[in-house]
């Protein structure tokens, strides 16, 4: 499932996203991986795309959990570079 996916490293959730690309809770994932790694730009792309969904593979979590997620993330990343 869905959680599966949380545990995975990076590229895992680029993998999951080229097979499902509105899978937004790996794109939660992906953007908090590049956050850590440094990568903000790349992670408030990916952040902004949970937001900008239109369509997400799972739409109860899309509106309870990763919206919420990628807004949080995206405010802790505010004045990162």
């Amino acid at each position: 499932g869905a959680s599966a996916y949380l545990q995975l490293p990076g590229g895992s959730f680029r993998t999951a996203l080229k097979q499902l690309p509105n899978f937004t809770v790996a794109r939660v994932g992906l953007a908090r991986t590049l956050a850590k790694k440094g990568k903000i730009a790349e992670a408030r792309r990916e952040a902004q795309a949970v937001l900008d969904e239109t369509s997400p593979a799972n739409l109860a979590d899309w509106t309870v959990k990763d919206t919420r997620d990628a807004r949080q993330l995206l405010a802790a990343l505010k004045g990162k570079s």
